[in-house]
Order: structure tokens, then sequence, then C-alpha cells
């Protein structure tokens, strides 16, 4: 229980960062926030599956992987936002925020987390 309390505090820190300016000009006119990326249905859905999977008691192993797919779609999506915005909108007025870069960080934290706790249960073999 304690693990899941854990990794569930873990995860809504790891959210806050989307809160968050990402992306945007120079000037700061054209702000885009880490929240139009949160509420993409790619994310939305990867967070209801970390969190059933997460709380959810089973002995299979694919209920115990499919938290940390979860959070590799979210830490490949915020890559590909970076990539998408950086290509399309070439600008030398365009910049990228520090909120991007900590959201990213933290991610790639949790995941860290998340196979430290369940190294175990996690264990292909």
């Amino acid at each position: 229980m304690r693990k899941k309390i854990i990794l569930t505090i873990s995860f809504i820190v790891t959210i806050l960062p989307m809160l968050l300016n990402w992306f945007g000009t120079i000037d700061g006119k054209f702000l885009i926030s880490g929240t139009e990326v949160l509420f993409n249905p790619i994310i939305v859905i990867s967070i209801i599956v970390y969190f059933l999977f997460v709380w959810y008691k089973s002995d299979i192993k694919l209920c115990k992987i499919l938290p940390i797919i979860s959070l590799f779609i979210i830490f490949i999506y915020e890559i590909y936002e970076y990539f998408n915005y950086m290509i399309v909108n070439i600008d030398a007025q365009r910049v990228v925020y520090l909120g991007y870069f900590i959201s990213v960080i933290f991610i790639a934290l949790m995941i860290t987390l998340y196979i430290k706790i369940n190294k175990k249960d996690i264990k292909i073999s």
C-alpha cells in the first residue's frame, strides 16, 4: 500500500510541470502550456491506465508493466511535441521554456522510480 501511495504522489508531482509554459515566442505573446498536451486524448488515456493499474491488485505481469508503458507513452509524446513545435514552426522568435524541460526530466525520473520500486514485479523471465 505504501508503494502505491508513493507512486501516486510522485505521479501527481510529475504532472505539475505541465501547468507551466512550454513553448512560445521571445516576446511572450504566443504561449503554449503543457496543459494542452495534458488534455490530449493519448495522454488522458495513459494517465487513466497508470492510475488504474497502479491501484489494481493482480499477479498478472501485464498489469504490472502497463503503468510503465503509459509513462513511456507520455515521455515519447512530450519529446514528439518538442520536435513537432521546433520543426513545424521554424522561426528565430520561437523558444522552448524551462517548463518543458522540467516536465521531461520529471517524467524520466518517474519512469526510473517506478522501475526501481517494482523491479521484482516487472521482471520478465
